[in-house]
C-alpha cells in the first residue's frame, strides 16, 4: 500500500518525514533503478537555498532515491490537493496549510506517525509546530 504524507504548516516537518514515506517508482525501480519521491511545497515556505541543500543532502544519503519538488501556489490549493489525492498517481509528500488538515482528517486522509517520532528525529522538530501539526493529540 502506498501512503501519502501531508505535512501541515511546515516544510521542515515534511523534510524530517520524507525518508519514512513510501514513494513512487519512475519505472526504473523494477530493474534496480532509481525511485522518485514526488513532493509539493508551497511557494515561499522554504528558501531556494534550503530546498537545494535539503535535496542534495537527502539524495547523497539515499542514492537510489531522487526528490522531485514542485512549487505550488496557495490559490486553489485545496481543490488541487483533493484532486491529486484522488488520482491513481498521487504525490508522495504534500505540504499543506493547517486550515486544510481537518478536511483530510475527516475523510481519513491522515496517517498517524506517532509511533515513528523517534525514527523521524522528533526531538529535533520545532516545538511551536507540535500543536498545529497534531490531530486528536497525535
Amino acid at each position: 500500500m502506498k501512503y501519502r504524507l501531508l505535512a501541515g504548516g511546515s516544510a521542515l516537518v515534511m523534510a524530517a518525514a520524507l525518508s519514512a514515506c513510501s514513494s513512487s517508482s519512475d519505472g526504473a525501480g523494477e530493474t534496480g533503478g532509481v525511485t522518485t519521491v514526488d513532493v509539493w511545497l508551497m511557494r515561499d515556505s522554504v528558501s531556494a537555498a534550503f530546498q537545494k541543500e535539503f535535496v542534495e543532502g537527502f539524495e547523497a544519503r539515499h542514492p537510489k532515491i531522487k526528490v522531485k519538488i514542485q512549487i505550488q501556489e496557495w490559490d486553489g490549493i485545496g481543490q488541487k490537493i483533493t484532486a491529486a489525492l484522488a488520482s491513481n498517481d498521487a504525490l508522495d509528500v504534500i505540504e499543506t496549510g493547517n486550515t486544510h488538515i481537518a478536511q483530510y482528517a475527516e475523510s481519513g486522509g491522515l496517517l498517524d506517525l506517532s509511533d515513528k517520532t523517534d525514527e523521524l528525529n522528533g526531538k529535533d522538530w520545532l516545538k511551536g509546530l507540535a500543536e498545529p501539526g497534531a490531530y486528536e493529540g497525535k
